[in-house]
């Protein structure tokens, strides 16, 4: 027996199937402007007209497109999107969201500056976990505080060279 939520969650994936070619994706995006003859559509997405009529097929069977006779004489079809055919690409039992935590660890405000922000874009509270900044991490072993160099200054155009350990801090 498939229930309900089944049902929807084998059409969603039905829909992400049909669109998951990069031509298929440009023929929705071309329609989402207008209807469009298939020769127009080849044209706009680039491809030869046998892999039109493919790429068509498969949103066809989607059902996210059809196609329909001109008004005037009947001879030239045209393709359009179905109306609220990509409606069902997003689950829609997604649970609300009533509260949200900023929980930031070892920083004295990161998570209070957070929920600040968040208080002022959105009408769903947030609280911050609070402040406990981290202890000051001991230097690396291999980090240098001081170091020695040589400056070396060249006196006229002789060879001779006279330097200075100078002695360089960060």
């Amino acid at each position: 027996m498939v229930t309900d939520r089944q049902a929807r969650l084998q059409r969603r994936a039905a829909l992400h199937a049909a669109l998951a070619d990069p031509a298929r994706l440009r023929i929705v995006d071309t329609l989402r402007l207008g209807d469009a003859a298939p020769s127009e559509l080849a044209e706009a997405v680039g491809v030869p007209s046998n892999l039109l009529a493919h790429h068509l097929k498969v949103l066809e069977r989607a059902g996210v497109v059809s196609r329909t006779r001109s008004e005037g004489d009947k001879r030239r079809s045209y393709v359009q999107l179905v109306p609220g055919a990509l409606d069902g690409l997003v689950a829609g039992d997604v649970r609300p969201v009533t509260r949200v935590l900023f929980v930031c660890t070892a920083n004295s405000a990161r998570s209070h500056l957070a929920a600040a922000l968040w208080r002022r874009a959105s009408e769903i509270p947030a609280v911050s976990a609070g402040t406990h900044p981290a202890a000051p991490s001991p230097p690396a072993p291999w980090t240098p505080r001081t170091a020695t160099t040589s400056r070396c200054l060249r006196s006229g155009p002789s060879t001779s060279t006279a330097c200075v350990p100078t002695a360089i801090s960060w």
